[in-house]
């Protein structure tokens, strides 16, 4: 997942091996490749591992699925996981959420 600061969490299809004709059509954004009609999935869970090993699971209103064709990353973490942690420390090889 990418950090990009966009207001909703987006996933690819592909990657989470779900076919979107059964999800609601949400409200069109824009993404890079111009604006799109993403679909939504609620019920969704992330789950993060603490630095002390520790699971803890967010579970955001809803997310948002765009179906695309080989994309290159697997989606684009938003602000509405972003602001369950109080700030982030960027490492050689990753970023901690603190929460």
């Amino acid at each position: 997942m990418v950090d990009t600061g966009a207001t909703t969490t987006t996933v690819f299809s592909e990657f989470i091996e779900i076919t979107c004709g059964s999800l609601k059509e949400g409200t069109q954004c824009e993404t890079a490749n111009g604006p799109r009609i993403p679909f939504l999935m609620k019920k969704s869970t992330f789950l993060f591992r603490t630095t002390k090993g520790e699971i803890l699971d967010i579970q955001p209103k809803h997310i948002d699925v765009l179906d695309t064709e080989n994309p290159a990353i697997a989606g684009l973490l938003g602000m509405d996981i972003i602001q369950f942690f109080k700030k982030t420390v960027l490492t050689q090889t990753r970023i901690d959420f603190i929460k």
